[in-house]
């Protein structure tokens, strides 16, 4: 099992949303494997399933510069979100910038801080934007 604490950079009351499917990764872009995607407030991130030792591990993630309120996988390696609850964006797991984004701003934000002012965090909301497939 894993235990994913709201991260700082979170707004406190924001509540996680999960989806389950399957696709490729940023890391991984040779073979389908089980996904789990998480939203917290403004973050998507991407988690895979490492069969070798049965965990969940962190692999990619997607920004947005308004609160995420709903997650869907679509189909394989494609994420439907709801943003602001008046826009639909379709995303590409594929596309996703690598790594840990909660780890990185958290050690980075304040508890409190309002993400859209952070300029780390406007610079990353424009780097992940290629995984945006449709918006609207």
């Amino acid at each position: 099992m894993k235990t994913i604490t709201r991260p700082s950079i979170c707004k406190e009351k924001s509540v996680p949303l999960i989806s389950w499917g399957y696709g490729l990764t940023p890391q991984e872009r040779e073979r389908t494997l089980p996904l789990m995607a998480f939203a917290w407030d403004k973050v998507v991130q991407l988690l895979f399933v490492n069969e070798d030792t049965r965990s969940l591990e962190y692999d990619g993630f997607y920004c947005c510069d308004q609160e995420i309120n709903q997650i869907y996988f679509m189909a394989d390696s494609v994420l439907v979100i709801l943003v602001n609850q008046e826009e639909m964006r379709v995303i590409y797991t594929e596309k996703f910038k690598p790594g840990s984004l909660i780890k990185n701003l958290s050690t980075k934000g304040h508890p409190g801080e309002d993400l859209i002012v952070n300029r780390d965090f406007k610079a990353t909301v424009e780097a992940t934007r290629g995984s945006e497939l449709e918006t609207g």
